[in-house]
């Protein structure tokens, strides 16, 4: 048997370092929940609706497919049983899963890419770095989950690219992997299809595509697509009508990706991608890791909204990829990290945490409100009728509410009204229309049925807008009572009146 190699006093410092960014990365296991963001907060609720015997795209909207919800599914059962926090819970099974994409990942670089052991503290710290830290509030959101399931199995299509084959049972574990990370959004389906494809290309060798990895995760997404389609036909109905006539107009132009920071750090990987394929050796395994980063980014791009949270992946995976073209021309021997390789390193990280610290900057801030509603009505029955999906989400699970509505948030309108202000044709304004008045009508029949101790508009306008519909009138005139204002008067709070 081969002896193990000695680490090197580089690589010994370099774990020392990982050891104590660990430290930070424990700090949120225990803090309340809104240390988990927006959406998941609101894909945890849909979850516990369900499992309490609601049905989704009827009982509780959601306009993503399944997977968006069940794949938090397992995290939120097992506190459940447990009786812990759900939100202690996902974040502790998200950082589980960081740690086995980050194990499983340095273990093909090392076996099947020969990465050095001063190399694989490099690349690990990157990793760590790109998974717990660069994340900030879109830790456990659904692409940062995509990311690290995929990794692994991109890395094992690298490996293939410069010769490397691994065992079938490392194949199929990266499968499942890659196929569960690609059902979160069928966009990501293109993160395992190019990467193999250029694997392919490079080895001139397109048996590559039908490697145990690909096909094991082209196996599991259509599974998974064919449980989609016959296990929930309410999703194409209304939900897909809303998506279609209100969020999917609201996109970027092609032009505005240039007036916003996110375009910035696609730019910035994609120049590094260049440029790392262009002069370091291994350029096989470069490129496959380069298509990975170029699939992420054609899903942002998609998506069209510039939200960090879907930039994520695309900056993640261009740290990712200057350090393993780092690491990879690290000596086996020397401990040292050549200065220009450390300094493109701190480059990359540095411009990963900005990234990051501008995240977190912008989450919106409800602490207002927050203290506002405790004031009226300690774990009030609720509904926030608010733009921002961030605003509604955590906060109402933060002070105890009972949410009462089937809605997240009055994002319909909000992505309708910008759809219509930008110009459309009188037949597909009056399908957008439409698709806010279902909105209306939906929180009009929440409204009637439920009674909620509170309603909160945010701004008057939204106000405004909500009792242009009669049904809207008949349940919220006479029931509510104004009941003051927060945040400088951009929250209206009425509270119940009448039975």
């Amino acid at each position: 048997m081969t002896p193990l190699p000695v680490p090197s006093a580089g690589a010994a410092r370099l774990a020392l370092i990982v050891l104590a960014l660990l430290g930070l990365f424990l700090a949120p296991l225990f803090t309340p929940p809104s240390a988990i963001n927006g959406d998941t907060s609101w894909l945890i609720h849909v979850v516990e609706r369900l499992m309490a015997g609601g049905r989704a795209y009827v009982d509780v909207i959601e306009t993503n497919p399944p997977m968006a919800f069940l794949i938090y599914w397992p995290a939120v059962a097992a506190a459940r049983s447990a009786g812990l926090s759900p939100e202690l819970a996902v974040m502790v099974f998200t950082g589980a899963i960081a740690a086995a994409s980050i194990l499983l990942t340095l273990g093909i670089a090392r076996r099947l890419l020969g990465m050095a052991p001063i190399g694989l503290a490099v690349f690990g710290t990157a990793l760590f770095v790109a998974f717990v830290l660069l994340p900030s509030r879109s830790f456990t959101q659904r692409e940062h989950l995509a990311l690290m399931l995929l990794l692994p199995a991109v890395m094992t299509l690298a490996a293939r690219s410069t010769a490397g084959a691994p065992g079938l049972a490392i194949a199929l574990s990266v499968g499942v992997s890659a196929g569960l990370g690609a059902c979160i959004k069928p966009h990501f389906v293109l993160v395992v299809a190019l990467p193999a494809a250029t694997a392919a290309l490079v080895r001139r060798d397109w048996r590559i595509l039908g490697a145990p990895e690909a096909l094991t995760a082209g196996g599991i997404f259509i599974a998974y697509a064919a449980y989609w389609f016959l296990g929930y036909p309410e999703f194409f109905g209304t939900p897909l009508f809303l998506v279609q006539n209100t969020y999917r107009l609201y996109a970027y132009r092609p032009f505005e990706y240039f007036q916003d920071a996110p375009a910035v750090v696609f730019l910035f990987a994609v120049a590094i991608a260049l440029v790392l394929s262009a002069v370091l050796k291994g350029y096989g395994a470069i490129l496959t890791l380069s298509a990975a980063m170029a699939a992420f980014a054609l899903a942002f791009v998609e998506q069209g909204k510039g939200f960090a949270y879907h930039l994520y992946p695309v900056a993640a995976a261009g740290l990712v990829l200057a350090a393993f073209a780092i690491a990879s021309g690290l000596p086996e021997r020397d401990g040292r990290l050549p200065p220009l390789r450390g300094l493109i390193f701190l480059i990359a990280a540095g411009f990963a945490a900005a990234l990051s610290g501008n995240y977190s900057a912008q989450y919106p801030d409800s602490r207002g409100l927050k203290q506002a509603l405790l004031a009226e009505k300690p774990k009030p029955s609720l509904i926030i009728m608010s733009f921002d999906i961030a605003v509604n989400f955590p906060l109402s699970r933060e002070i105890g509410a009972t949410w009462a509505s089937r809605l997240q948030s009055i994002w319909i309108s909000n992505s309708g009204y910008t759809a219509i202000a930008r110009g459309q044709t009188a037949e597909q304004a009056a399908r957008t229309e439409r698709a806010i008045q279902i909105e209306r009508d939906w929180l009009a029949e929440d409204i009637r049925l439920n009674r909620p101790d509170i309603l909160v508009f945010d701004h008057p306008m939204t106000l405004d807008r909500m009792r242009v519909a009669d049904g809207f009138r008949e349940a919220f005139d006479g029931a509510y009572g104004p009941a003051g204002t927060a945040q400088d008067g951009r929250f209206l709070i009425f509270r119940r009146t009448a039975p």
